[in-house]
C-alpha cells in the first residue's frame, strides 16, 4: 500500500467511524457509503484496534462474555463459533478476538518490550548460526522479564546496561557487545553461513572470516 493509497484507506476509515458515532448501524453505513456489510465490519475491527472505538460499542456485555470464554477456551474460529450460539456471528467473535489482542499487547511492560527490541537487533543478528547460544540467553532474558517486571525502562537504558555488563546475559565480550550489525553486514555473514563467533576477534566488526576454527564458545 502507497501512501495515496494509505490516505485513501485512513480516509475511508473515518467515514464509517463518524457514521457509526451517529448511531447509524452497519447495514445503514454500508448502503450510505455503497459498500459491503463485510467491509463496514473489517472497518470496525480496524477502528477497534486503534482503539477510535470500544467493544462495548459494538457488543452488549452478555454477548462479550460468552463469546470471551470461548475465545479463551478453544483455538480455531470454526470451533469457538460452533461452541456459541446460533445468532453469534463471525464478527462478533473477531470483534472480541481483536479486543483480547489489544489488551494483551498493551499489558507487555516495559522490560519485555525492552528486550523484544534487543534480540530482534543484537541477538539475532550476532548468534544466529548457535541455536545453543540463543537458547540460553532466552532462559536467562525470560527469568529478568520476571525480575525486573515492574521495571520502567527504556530501551535505550536496557541497551547500555547490556553493553557494559551490568545485565549479565550476553556472552560476547566487551568490544563485541559494543558492534551493531546493519542489515548489509548481516547478508554478508548470512551468505558465509557464519556469525560473530566465528569472526576473528579483531575484526569482528569488520566481518572479516575467521580463518582457524579453534575458538571455544
Amino acid at each position: 500500500m502507497n501512501i495515496k493509497q494509505k490516505q485513501q484507506y485512513e480516509d475511508s476509515l473515518n467515514l464509517t467511524l463518524s457514521l457509526f458515532k451517529q448511531g447509524k448501524s452497519m447495514p445503514e453505513i454500508a448502503y450510505k457509503r455503497k459498500l459491503a456489510v463485510s467491509t463496514i465490519e473489517n472497518h470496525l475491527r480496524r477502528l477497534l484496534e486503534d482503539n477510535k472505538i470500544v467493544l462495548f460499542e459494538l457488543l452488549d456485555q452478555n454477548k462479550i462474555k460468552v463469546i470471551k470464554e470461548a475465545v479463551i477456551n478453544y483455538n480455531s474460529l470454526k470451533e469457538i463459533k460452533e461452541k456459541l450460539p446460533k445468532d453469534i456471528s463471525y464478527s462478533e467473535i473477531k470483534y472480541v478476538q481483536t479486543a483480547l489482542s489489544r489488551l494483551k499487547q498493551k499489558r507487555k511492560t516495559a522490560i519485555d518490550k525492552a528486550i523484544n527490541v534487543y534480540i530482534g537487533n543484537y541477538c539475532s543478528r550476532k548468534c544466529f548460526n548457535h541455536p545453543e547460544i540463543i537458547k540460553d540467553c532466552s532462559h536467562k532474558f525470560n527469568v529478568l522479564r520476571k525480575s525486573m517486571s515492574t521495571v520502567n525502562i527504556s530501551f535505550r537504558e536496557f541497551n547500555i546496561l547490556m553493553k557494559n555488563g551490568n545485565i549479565k546475559v550476553c556472552k560476547l565480550p566487551y568490544n563485541d557487545r559494543m558492534c551493531y550489525v546493519s542489515w548489509k553486514r548481516l547478508e554478508y555473514l548470512t551468505d558465509k553461513n557464519t556469525d560473530f563467533w566465528d569472526l576473528v576477534d579483531a575484526d569482528r566488526c569488520r566481518t572479516k572470516i575467521r580463518k582457524e576454527n579453534s575458538r571455544v564458545c
